[in-house]
């Protein structure tokens, strides 16, 4: 089994069941005891030549989101999106920095997407992909946000 496929294996073992994660949870993959719990501390879990790792920055100084930081994993898990994410570096490569895909051809990109796109709506015909694009969605129940400041100011 490679690594891979161990990471997800483990993974879906330590969280089968679990119906809600903390912002803790979320942030164990980042935690340094993560790759010891699933045996694979020799090859991940720390920033080492030798060990495969993929890093993320984020920091976004023009999103109201970005502040203030009370809890750091709470905001990762929860506060944090695509759009605050400075640069990813993968097994020693940036792929990003600055907000922008390094070495990317996006032109390239939007064509195969396209492409895609055009194939799919092929196959399933107009009328398919128009149902597909707007499906009956059931009720939902509005789950509690554990970011609401509903007592701020509240005398105790």
């Amino acid at each position: 089994m490679d690594l891979d496929e161990r990471v997800a294996q483990c993974t879906v073992e330590r969280v089968h069941g679990s119906v809600a994660f903390g912002g803790a949870d979320v942030a164990l993959a980042i935690d340094p005891d993560f790759d010891r719990g699933f045996g694979l501390d020799a090859t991940v879990g720390s920033l080492e030549p030798g060990k495969k790792a993929d890093v993320i920055l984020i920091k976004n100084d023009e999103s109201p989101a970005m502040f203030p930081i009370l809890h750091p994993y709470g905001h990762v898990a929860f506060q944090a999106q695509r759009g605050d994410v400075d640069t990813v570096v993968i097994n020693g490569r940036v792929v990003k920095h600055a907000h922008r895909l390094v070495d990317v051809d996006l032109d390239a990109a939007r064509r195969a997407v396209e492409q895609t796109v055009d194939f799919a709506m092929g196959q399933l015909g107009e009328d398919e992909w128009v149902a597909g694009m707007h499906p009956d969605i059931p009720e939902s129940k509005v789950l509690d946000n554990p970011y609401t400041y509903t007592e701020w100011g509240k005398q105790r």
